[in-house]
């Protein structure tokens, strides 16, 4: 099989044996370098053939990277999705500072809850619930949930209070709260009043999360084979381009 049947043979461009080839070649060239001093191919008895554009190799090979990390992504990104479902679970169920997100932008400084990560269904969804007895036994009082698609997309926010309880100090509550969650109210399957968002609009809230899920994303990667395997091509590829133009960069 001659190089050019092999790179577009798509098994190769979605694999991660494909990327790692990739990287390989761009590593070969970005450590010892390849120099054509002679661009030509002289054949007896034929023309002779002329490279006149030898630099724009680079630019094809990077182009096909692209193409080859983007195929990738696609065939392989329900599995970074869900890892990254477990990032947040983990940041809001075993860590202080989810702790204190959870206090001050959910529920509320005073109350006890439980986070609970739920891949039982077609819908994954983090819970963070808030039990209380109200008299004849426990009941759920408070609940807000992160709802996914079942490849691990996120959905949708919904939070709702039992119709019997109502606590003001709640975070959700307040409106400068529910502004920065985008929460909007609805009636649910039972008609009871609840609240629900598709995204967040508060840039505060986002990158709070954001920094801190990404972090143990980072942790949960050099820690699990199956991610570590998924996302090294990825990687590899991507500091061998930001190799290249810092190099570039400085040879200017």
């Amino acid at each position: 099989m001659n190089p050019i049947d092999k790179i577009t043979e798509p098994t190769f461009t979605n694999s991660a044996k494909g990327l790692l080839t990739l990287f390989c070649i761009g590593l070969f060239h970005a450590v010892i370098g390849v120099d054509l001093t002679d661009a030509k191919i002289a054949v007896p008895w034929f023309p002779t053939v002329n490279f006149e554009h030898v630099e724009r190799l680079g630019y094809l090979y990077w182009g096909i990277v692209a193409y080859a990390i983007y195929r990738y992504c696609l065939y392989n990104v329900h599995v970074m999705r869900r890892y990254y479902f477990i990032a947040l679970g983990k940041f809001l169920s075993t860590t202080k500072i989810g702790d204190s997100f959870i206090r001050q932008n959910i529920l509320d400084s005073t109350v006890e809850y439980n986070v609970v990560m739920d891949e039982s269904g077609d819908t994954p969804v983090i819970k963070i619930e808030h039990y209380d007895d109200a008299g004849s036994g426990w009941e759920k009082m408070a609940a807000f949930d992160f709802i996914y698609s079942a490849d691990y997309q996120f959905e949708k926010i919904e939070c709702s209070e039992n119709p019997g309880y109502q606590n003001d100090d709640l975070a959700f509550n307040k409106a400068n709260i529910r502004k920065n969650w985008g929460l909007t109210y609805f009636r649910d399957q039972f008609d009871n009043e609840a609240m629900v968002s598709s995204s967040i609009p508060s840039p505060t809230i986002k990158s709070q999360l954001r920094t801190a899920v990404l972090l143990i994303y980072l942790k949960i990667v050099f820690g699990s084979k199956e991610v570590f395997d998924l996302l090294t091509p990825v990687l590899l590829n991507t500091f061998l381009f930001l190799y290249c133009i810092i190099v570039f960069l400085i040879s200017l």
